[in-house]
């Protein structure tokens, strides 16, 4: 579990941002096992300037206390957490403990039983992890935004099946 003293120092060293803009930034929880994909996630984020990251986790169980301390506007989460709770689990829970998170799935498997089981647990997309991070970013402020994210090729898959 990693609180990120980075994101509230990160505030001041911006140039130009006063309080009203720093506290309309989205706030985004990161749950990936593997922390060189958190760091690149969070640096896109904080570059973006509309989102902070309070905090990373990196597995399904972190992930879930996170989001019911931080109350975040969005948790992403990877589908394969490990440590026995997986994303789409830990996906479940957090609706339970932050019931105004909004989640976007990613995973390294474009399976449509996956991408299935991400919605039914309550997330509000999903995101390959080959997609481009700036398809990321965008896709947390669709569902922040209350919208979906889903990739047009999933959409032609998964609304039959729906």
């Amino acid at each position: 579990m990693e609180p990120s003293n980075k994101a509230a120092g990160s505030r001041g060293r911006r140039s130009g941002m006063n309080g009203a803009k720093a506290s309309a930034r989205k706030r985004v929880v990161i749950a990936d096992s593997d922390p060189l994909a958190r760091r690149v996630i969070r640096a896109a984020l904080q570059d973006d300037h509309d989102f902070v990251v309070p905090a990373e986790a990196k597995t399904g169980v972190e992930a879930i206390e996170l989001c019911g301390y931080y109350k975040p506007d969005a948790a992403l989460l990877e589908t394969d957490l490990g440590n026995g709770l997986d994303g789409i689990v830990a996906a479940r829970k957090i609706r339970e403990a932050a019931p105004g998170t909004k989640i976007l799935m990613f995973s390294r498997e474009d399976r449509e039983d996956v991408q299935l089981a991400a919605l039914a647990a309550g997330a509000s997309g999903f995101i390959p992890k080959s997609a481009d991070i700036a398809e990321v970013v965008q896709g947390l402020k669709h569902v922040i935004e209350g919208r979906a994210a889903i990739p047009p090729r999933a959409t032609l898959v998964l609304i039959p099946r729906l």
